[in-house]
């Protein structure tokens, strides 16, 4: 069986992740498909720890 998901963050993107009220630096790792939609297993000061799409936002790089 074969299915496509869009997501708004690769893997390898650096993004912001909202924690307890503040927001830290992440990697995305990879993806978890739910029945909620697509949950984003990110690398965060040495843990690796799952967030949905909303709780992400993309650090903007300005060349």
């Amino acid at each position: 069986m074969k299915f496509s998901i869009e997501v708004e963050h690769e893997i390898g993107d650096n993004v912001y992740c909202k924690t307890d009220m503040e927001q830290s630096p992440g990697l995305v790792l990879g993806y978890r498909i739910t029945n909620l939609g697509v949950e984003y297993i990110v690398s965060l000061n040495s843990e690796t720890m799952i967030f949905n799409l909303l709780e992400l936002s993309p650090i903007k790089t300005i060349y």
